[in-house]
């Protein structure tokens, strides 16, 4: 890490080494999206998926792409039912060449999402609630 005062290459982790900077908080935010995505796992690990999925989603936002954190995230966001995120996640995953797993776990919540939304449409319109725009077909 480079000293925001000086330019020189920090050595230590709370000071420059020419100019003596603290450079104790900058190493702390640094650091930040690991610590986050650990303990995000550790919340899932320990059977508590919606606030394990949000620390996770601190740290994906927080830190640069991660191959594993991004499958890990997807994984638990569909598991929760959170759809659209999740597909969100898979895309993110193909950008590391991880086609077919990623592919398969897309065109699976697709398939979900157009069951859902069809079953939920046609249970709605029996009861009159809805109207199923053609025909009875809902687009994907």
């Amino acid at each position: 890490m480079k000293c925001p005062a000086c330019g020189q290459e920090a050595v230590a982790k709370n000071a420059c080494p020419r100019c003596r900077t603290d450079l104790s908080l900058l190493f702390y935010i640094e650091s930040l999206p690991d610590r986050l995505a650990e303990e995000g796992n550790a919340l899932l690990d320990e059977g508590r998926p919606l606030e394990g999925i949000e620390k996770l989603q601190v740290a994906s936002a927080l830190g640069p792409a991660d191959r594993g954190l991004c499958s890990r995230l997807a994984t638990e966001l569909a598991r929760a039912g959170l759809d659209e995120w999740a597909l969100l996640q898979f895309q993110r995953l193909e950008e590391f060449g991880d086609l077919a797993p990623a592919e398969r776990r897309i065109a699976r919540l697709a398939r979900r999402r157009r069951f859902v939304r069809a079953f939920v449409g046609r249970v709605l319109g029996v009861f009159g609630l809805f109207k199923i725009p053609d025909g009875g077909r809902v687009a994907p």
